[in-house]
């Protein structure tokens, strides 16, 4: 069984989805795994513009990273419900019931953000260290 991080049981998860995604992760993967649930993280990015060079905090969360000694680290972005893509208008909506409501973030995009800024942060804290 893996190690859930923060050490919570999933039933103490409010998503419902993000809920059963947990339970099936720590039950079906070995134990020197470790999935990290809501994983919150900043980065400072430089913004360049014509007169100058910016520095600005970003802020954002993973639903999962799971890593795994011998294999690495997954990312995963859990949606709840139904997705549908309007790929004319390049948009993501929810079906809740029998209405649909748009996502203002891709998913993809989101979890691959959150995969770059997370390795960015490793290889500088933990790599670069020559």
């Amino acid at each position: 069984m893996a190690k859930l991080i923060p050490k919570i049981h999933p039933n103490e998860i409010d998503n419902p989805g993000e809920r059963k995604i947990a339970t099936a992760l720590i039950e079906q993967l070995p134990s020197k795994v470790e999935v990290f649930h809501s994983f919150q993280w900043l980065d400072l990015q430089n913004r360049r513009n014509e007169k100058s060079q910016n520095q600005r905090l970003q802020q954002g969360e993973c639903d999962f990273v799971v890593l795994h000694p011998d294999l690495g680290l997954l990312f995963i972005e859990v949606k709840g419900g139904m997705l549908t893509y309007d790929a004319e208008n390049f948009q993501w909506f929810r079906v809740v019931g029998s209405e649909m409501r748009q996502i203002n973030k891709n998913p993809f995009e989101q979890v691959r953000n959150n995969m770059y800024v997370l390795l960015k942060t490793v290889k500088e804290e933990y790599m670069d260290m020559n």
